[in-house]
């Protein structure tokens, strides 16, 4: 019996040895990396405009005496990013809350979309009329109309030929009526039209040119230019509108130009190229053609600052969002100044 007692009681301190131990060495590593950065990239000056971070109680205090606190959700460790320019609306894809919450261009809480479909939701995207979701959990994307409204799906783990392992990013053509998903499990791109029809699959696992290792996000340009997150191949792939192979640019490693991490791409006017890294815990930025420029952000909970950065896009108002996953919320930032595409 004592024995038994000891037993339990080493093991209760040996977890909670590990647990300290393993915090020490996060914030170790993270202040390393600050200081290595500080020896090796090229920061650039951004102006943080705000945070999203969920529902808020905006009512005056006379409502709040009278009603009492209105029940609100705060972002739980979200992940995708979707920028509607026609009407301003932010959406964010919140993991563990399992549904996309809906913002207006300021910031403010407007709605939940899919609370009772959505499981896992990672990616989402939208078009001129409906909003995309990917959702891990479930194997789908689900379509919704822009009230929120849920339409339909498609995928899920069934034996079909066509099916997702593990749908994580989205991207909308809308010029082309195109709809992209990353399926990170299957190593491909798997190309859609917007009602969910199939057209084709891009790519399959491997380290080659067109070849993929967990890609996990994408970008579709104005012209129609694919850009994939391909995480652990540390590299950024871009094809053409055909899907064929145009470039790759990025490396493992800690200098200007190296993606350990990658996980968010999106692209500016100018066509730079903005790439989120969960291990640098920033955001890098490169030329149309892959050459480094420059950075912004370093770990941390201020703001500008980062903790396992997810998806990012960018408006065409010049506002750049980035989902701050481990600080769980959105920042909107933007450029103080434009130094142009620097090709």
């Amino acid at each position: 019996m004592i024995k038994a007692i000891l037993n339990r009681k080493i093991l209760t301190y040996g977890l909670i040895f590990s647990l300290v131990l393993v915090s020490f060495m996060i914030v170790f590593n993270l202040k390393v990396l600050a200081e290595e950065t500080d020896q090796n990239l090229d920061e650039y000056p951004t102006k943080h405009i705000e945070n999203i971070v969920g529902e808020r109680d905006d009512r005056g205090f006379l409502m709040k005496l009278l009603f009492g606190p209105k029940t609100t959700v705060r972002l739980d460790k979200p992940f995708g990013v979707s920028v509607d320019d026609k009407t301003g609306k932010i959406y964010v894809a919140d993991t563990n809350n399992a549904f996309v919450m809906e913002f207006e261009s300021n910031g403010s809480y407007s709605n939940r979309i899919g609370e009772h479909e959505l499981q896992s939701p990672i990616g989402v995207d939208v078009s001129d009329d409906r909003i995309f979701v990917a959702d891990a959990k479930a194997g789908k994307v689900y379509i919704f109309n822009k009230e929120g409204k849920f339409i339909k799906d498609f995928g899920g783990y069934t034996t079909e030929k066509v099916t997702f392992k593990r749908p994580t990013g989205l991207a909308v053509d809308n010029k082309r009526q195109r709809l992209y998903v990353a399926d990170t499990g299957a190593h491909n791109i798997k190309v859609y039209d917007l009602d969910g029809n199939y057209i084709e699959t891009i790519g399959k696992r491997g380290t080659e040119e067109g070849e993929f290792n967990f890609p996990v996000n994408i970008e579709v340009d104005k012209q129609g230019k694919l850009y994939v997150v391909d995480t652990i191949n540390y590299r950024i792939q871009i094809f053409d509108a055909q899907g064929q192979f145009i470039r790759e640019f990025g490396e493992t490693g800690i200098t200007l130009g190296d993606l350990p991490r990658p996980k968010g791409v999106a692209v500016d006017k100018q066509g730079r190229i903005y790439v989120t890294d969960a291990y640098l815990h920033l955001v890098q930025v490169f030329s149309p053609k892959g050459t480094p420029l420059f950075f912004f952000g370093r770990p941390g909970k201020s703001d500008g600052r980062f903790v396992l950065p997810a998806a990012i896009d960018i408006g065409e108002n010049g506002k750049i969002y980035v989902v701050d996953s481990g600080n769980h919320r959105v920042q909107v930032l933007k450029l103080k100044e434009d130094r142009g595409s620097n090709e």
